[in-house]
């Protein structure tokens, strides 16, 4: 009878010792699992990959050494009190870091915590049920293996879709910091990985997630953004996008593509910022049907100047429909027929005389054919319209017609033609023809842009007839958000009051952050080596 007690009371430790190794055994897959999620999102920041790898290196040891001592509580205590230490210390770090870094949500910080502590509680239960061998305790063991499971099965199918931080698989990691004024989050930062997709999400921890440090968009490394988040986005830290990419596509729901990407073509022509340009000419539509195609188009910052900031929406049609620029209800955008004396009028007293030209896609013209295919970043161009007089003929007998010289449109009538370089030809094709005469242009200069270097010869020539006349210095003052554009499209009669300046004065410097103006005084300077260039804003 005593044997049979003993046979039932060895049975019954084998038994609880069978619970503890599967406690121990679910405690290192769950820290296993961990471990790999967080291989799978491509995290390599040593201090979260730190704590799980550590928790597996405890896990398996204490279950190996359990296993292979044929684990007996009085001589395992100390080993299961340096188990205990070690996983809570380690729980315990890995809770603060979620706390402090702003890295995790609170729901999966919350699991991770709770499936711990229920896998450290049930591997310590079982490790007591084996050590009290009254069988009134004998709940404890299962109660133990239970809760483990618990904790295993919880963690597998929370992390499993949401990762360990909550934030997804399939994007890199973000940190965030909260912004209590505005009770919502700012996207500061990105723990260190691998991966070339980011998603901002539209809330974070149940808040708006209403702003992004721009430093993220330009992590080695990606190649795709993702902007969930409703309504605008406000972007902080401008500057930093001057390390923005080409070759990084911005992704924005079609309902809030256009609104996010004219705000920030409005502030990269407010403040000439190149890397915020590349940045508003990097997005594409997501949201389209299975056989919707759409159009989006680039701006360089001379044509965003020449646009003032407004952009065209994206276009959206059905695979097959034919692109037309009128689609869009802006000016430049409805005036852009080249050979409609109406449209040249409008844009030459509108648009600073350039009108709008087919956008370029690969070299080729997409106004008026049909899209099969999603056409990303169409190049917009703008032609200079010229004003051309046609002159007084040499000939008493013959004489130009009117309707040749002037033209007539909504009611008024001009005593010049207007055309583009791409048009001009036109008007020497339609002349009048006559034998023994022909048609050339003659440049007669701009009344507009004289050059400095003739006005100060002017001046010397009087000042030498003139003993009390002194000549002063030749002061240049230069829009500094323009100057790029006022080079190209003035030429020679810009650059010459830049050459001849005695010193040049920079207006419109508090628009313009440090890497931009230091860009305009480059380009001054290589015009003028000598002239002190002045950059304080006028407001100081």
């Amino acid at each position: 009878m005593k044997l049979f007690r003993n046979v039932k009371t060895v049975r019954r430790e084998e038994s609880r010792k069978e619970i503890l190794y599967f406690s121990l055994a679910l405690a290192l897959f769950l820290d296993l699992f961990a471990a790999v999620l967080l291989g799978v999102s491509q995290v390599t920041d040593a201090k979260y990959l730190a704590c799980p790898i550590l928790l597996v290196i405890v896990d398996a040891g204490f279950l190996l050494l359990s296993v292979f001592t044929n684990y007996r509580f009085r001589y395992s205590i100390a080993g299961t009190l340096i188990y205990l230490c070690c996983t809570l210390i380690l729980v315990a770090v890995m809770t603060a870091l979620h706390a402090n870094g702003g890295t995790v949500t609170l729901a999966a910080g919350s699991v991770w915590l709770v499936s711990h502590l229920l896998s450290v509680a049930g591997v310590v239960a079982a490790a007591f049920g084996i050590a009290r061998r009254s069988g009134k305790l004998k709940f404890i063991s299962y109660a133990a293996g239970g809760a483990v499971l618990i904790a295993a099965v919880l963690y597998g199918a929370i992390a499993g879709t949401g990762g360990v931080f909550g934030q997804g698989m399939t994007g890199r990691t973000v940190t965030y910091a909260y912004d209590k004024d505005t009770d919502g989050y700012v996207a500061v930062s990105l723990v260190a990985g691998r991966g070339g997709k980011l998603i901002i999400p539209e809330t974070f921890n149940g808040k708006r997630v209403r702003a992004a440090d721009c430093g993220i968009f330009s992590e080695e490394g990606l190649t795709e953004i993702y902007l969930d988040s409703a309504g605008e986005l406000e972007l902080e830290n401008t500057v930093k996008l001057q390390a923005f990419r080409e070759g990084v596509v911005v992704y924005a729901d079609r309902s809030e593509y256009d609104a996010l990407r004219s705000g920030y073509f409005k502030e990269a022509y407010e403040t000439s910022s190149e890397g915020l340009l590349r940045f508003a000419c990097s997005f594409a539509p997501t949201g389209l049907a299975a056989d919707e195609v759409f159009v989006s188009f680039d701006y360089s910052m001379d044509t965003l100047q020449t646009a003032k900031g407004e952009v065209l929406p994206v276009w959206v049609g059905k695979k097959g429909d034919t692109f037309r620029l009128d689609f869009a209800d802006i000016g430049y955008a409805r005036h852009a027929d080249e050979h409609s004396d109406a449209d040249l009028l409008w844009c030459s007293r509108n648009m600073g005389g350039f009108i709008l030209t087919a956008p370029v896609a690969g070299n080729t013209s997409i106004a008026g054919t049909s899209i099969e295919h999603s056409v990303t970043g169409a190049q917009l161009r703008f032609a200079r319209i010229f004003r051309i007089t046609i002159g007084e003929d040499n000939d008493a007998v013959y004489e130009t017609p009117d309707d040749y010289k002037f033209t007539v449109t909504g009611g008024e009538t001009l005593n010049y033609r207007l055309a583009t370089v791409n048009t001009c030809d036109e008007i020497i094709d339609n002349f009048p023809k006559r034998e023994g005469f022909a048609l050339s242009f003659r440049t007669a200069g701009s009344t507009l842009s004289g050059k400095l270097s003739d006005v100060l010869k002017a001046v010397e020539d009087v000042a030498a007839e003139e003993p009390d006349m002194v000549l002063g210095n030749a002061v240049t003052v230069a829009d500094a958000a323009k100057c790029r554009l006022y080079m190209k499209n003035f030429g020679e009669f810009y650059n010459n009051r830049v050459e001849n300046a005695a010193a040049i004065v920079l207006s419109r410097t508090q628009k313009l952050d440090q890497t931009r103006l230091e860009e305009t005084v480059s380009l001054l300077r290589e015009k003028n080596a000598d002239a002190p260039i002045i950059t304080t804003p006028w407001d100081q």
